[in-house]
């Protein structure tokens, strides 16, 4: 077990991604704390996780809402060991309140909540938990973006922003932090079956299948695991060959 006597925060780990890698996390002997602002979600993430992996890494629930400064650092306070920090938290296409609109009929008040929770929310937790990684001269950190940042999906206009955001902004803390002993580095999925029927991915750029939330939390527990201390920056492309861009020969 890579992780064993180590602690991880995983945000928005009540479902999908986030619980996938809260669960490998803590298969891999770490401490995973599954914080969400769906607290009853994330206490029954954490129980799943403690059933299936006994004698392993353990799991305790926490209610956070990434977009509360002040929450944040109470939290971060609040716990006496943090060695990792997965941002993964989220507004999502597959969250029910969420509708995707032509750029130009994006309303203003989704633009601004998808950046508050994806981007703003990600920068807050993230200098919250490096001020605790820079004191103690170590931690990793990676952020959950998504292939959209770099290829754009129609109608997701806000969703891809964000996204592209996280990726410069995983940038900018790894030059920054590492100095400290911070590794900061980022995962991009591609579609990802989560809660829904998987749905053949016809292309002749990819694999015909969407992938699974646990082969992300593959990538995310080897990016944090000492198998990748010469790691930092990186963001790496979890998407089956989605964001590939092939060309004929003499375009």
């Amino acid at each position: 077990m890579r992780l064993t006597g180590r602690v991880a925060v995983v945000t928005g780990a009540a479902r999908g991604i986030g619980r996938a890698t809260a669960a490998r996390l803590a298969a891999e002997g770490a401490q995973v704390v599954v914080a969400d602002i769906l607290s009853a979600e994330a206490e029954e993430s954490a129980r799943a996780i403690r059933a299936a992996a006994p004698g392993k890494g353990g799991a305790q629930a926490a209610a956070l809402d990434i977009t509360d400064r002040r929450a944040v650092e109470a939290f971060v306070d609040g716990l006496p060991q943090i060695d990792i920090w997965v941002n993964n938290a989220a507004v999502t296409a597959q969250d029910p309140d969420y509708h995707g609109h032509p750029f130009l009929e994006v309303p203003l008040d989704q633009w601004e909540r998808v950046m508050a929770v994806n981007l703003t929310g990600t920068f807050i937790a993230s200098q919250v938990a490096a001020r605790r990684f820079c004191a103690r001269g170590a931690g990793s950190i990676v952020n959950i973006a998504s292939i959209q940042g770099l290829c754009p999906t129609e109608n997701h206009a806000d969703y891809s922003v964000s996204k592209a955001g996280i990726i410069m902004l995983t940038k900018c803390m790894a030059g920054e932090l590492i100095r400290f002993g911070v590794r900061v580095n980022a995962v991009l999925p591609g579609p990802i079956a989560v809660g829904l029927t998987p749905t053949p991915l016809r292309s002749a750029k990819s694999m015909e299948r969407p992938g699974q939330a646990a082969e992300v939390a593959d990538a995310v527990a080897f990016l944090v695991s000492d198998e990748a201390s010469f790691i930092n920056g990186a963001c790496l492309q979890v998407d089956g060959g989605r964001g590939i861009r092939m060309r004929r020969s003499g375009e």
